[in-house]
């Protein structure tokens, strides 16, 4: 609203600024920024004249803001742009995630876990065949060594990996450890991990199953039958190098702890540095 004023035959435009005292509706154009502040005009609104209008002081700090300054899933979390490449996995579904090793973590109860030594026969050095016959009942889809090999290790860690390849072949091959005797306590947790990257699955979700786990009692019998947990979605099943882990809680009558791996089917996971620590 402008009123003109005639004085020494000058004509005087006088901007009255009636907003700031709650007498006028906000323009067309105009937002609210928090309830019960004052209308910012969007830089693109004009006045009566066609000039555009400027941005008062809010909206010109939020010129300053990248949209990716703030993020509610995100908020307070470390800004590691620029951060050298430490060969390290982080879950990317945590806030403030910290960078997690793919390697070897220490306390590890399993004997070879490491991997680092190769194959020795049909299965990786200090490991055994699962099932006897494995070898022979597979070898329509490859020889063992087309099942079961040598590989270079995970990002960032020295020795070796293994690699399982199913072929496209259902349950074809799986090899297995054991903890020492009198290793594991009843009621005690422990964390099964491994390290690992998977290919050619072409999202079947029975292939995210890759880690087993069985509990061995004084007399050596094997009980229970625990999985490494599914993605999210179920068909994530090809992944570049990452931890999988979860925490058990083992049986009162539990003296060991038995591990194994399988390339479920259809594809191939490659492994590196299986452990089961005590928490």
């Amino acid at each position: 609203m402008r009123l003109s004023i005639d004085f020494l035959g000058t004509s005087v435009g006088v901007a009255l600024l009636l907003a700031s005292l709650g007498l006028l509706a906000c323009e067309p154009g105009a937002r609210l920024r928090d309830s019960g502040l004052s209308p910012i005009v969007d830089a693109g609104a004009t006045e009566a004249g066609g000039d555009a209008a400027a941005p008062d002081a809010a909206a010109a700090l939020d010129a300053l803001i990248s949209p990716d300054g703030w993020r509610p899933d995100t908020a307070g979390a470390p800004d590691t742009a620029g951060a050298p490449d430490t060969g390290a996995a982080t879950d990317a579904g945590a806030p403030d995630a910290a960078a997690v090793s793919l390697c070897m973590p220490a306390n590890n109860l399993i004997p070879y876990g490491s991997l680092d030594d190769g194959m020795a026969g049909d299965a990786p050095a200090g490991w055994e065949v699962r099932a006897p016959g494995q070898p022979q009942a597979c070898a329509g889809s490859a020889p063992a060594t087309g099942h079961v090999y040598a590989s270079p290790p995970a990002p960032g860690c020295a020795g070796g990996a293994i690699t399982i390849d199913a072929n496209e072949s259902w349950d074809c091959y799986a090899v297995q450890k054991a903890s020492d005797y009198n290793t594991i306590e009843g009621g005690a947790t422990y964390r099964i991990r491994t390290v690992a990257r998977a290919s050619d699955n072409r999202g079947f979700d029975t292939a995210y199953f890759v880690l087993g786990v069985q509990w061995i009692d004084a007399s050596d019998a094997f009980f229970g039958d625990e999985k490494n947990p599914p993605p999210v979605p179920a068909t994530a099943t090809d992944f570049d190098w990452k931890v999988i882990e979860w925490d058990l809680v083992a049986p009162a009558n539990a003296r060991r702890i038995l591990v194994w791996l399988t390339g479920h089917y259809p594809g191939m996971v490659e492994y590196d540095h299986v452990s089961v620590v005590r928490r």
